[in-house]
């Protein structure tokens, strides 16, 4: 025969809000407690797509398919059709490699003068339905 607590019984539990959190890519050192710094929630996922999206196929060995080739755009004109592929890629990228993130809205923009392409990415985290919103501008090197 089992002998159940009162306490345990009827102690309330309460759901806490998931937390996502990433090493920061400065790794820089809490003056405190000597360990790398985290980014938490929104920024811990901003970071995570920003870097889904500038990384190339095939730059990463044992993970080839990972990335998107956006920095192959660069150096095409820039069509209808051009921005319709940009689009695809931050979505398919988000979508398949990045579950934390729901994509609300993909915006491009052109930057004709300084050979560069901005891209706003609007999503919301799976745990809160606030908007994020992450700014990439990539340049060309060249």
């Amino acid at each position: 025969m089992a002998i159940v607590i009162r306490s345990q019984k009827f102690t309330p539990t309460k759901k806490e809000k998931a937390t996502y959190s990433d090493i920061s890519f400065g790794f820089t050192i809490h003056p405190n407690t000597q360990d790398l710094t985290v980014t938490t929630d929104e920024e811990a996922v901003k970071m995570s797509i920003r870097n889904l999206l500038l990384t190339n196929r095939g730059e990463r060995f044992f993970n080839p398919k990972i990335g998107s080739d956006i920095r192959s755009l660069l150096f095409e004109n820039y069509t209808l059709s051009t921005e319709n592929s940009l689009k695809s890629y931050v979505e398919n990228v988000v979508k398949n490699y990045e579950p934390r993130a729901n994509i609300i809205s993909v915006d491009v923009n052109n930057y004709i003068d300084d050979d560069a392409i901005g891209i706003r990415i609007t999503f919301s985290t799976i745990n809160s339905l606030s908007p994020v919103d992450l700014d990439l501008f990539i340049t060309r090197v060249r």
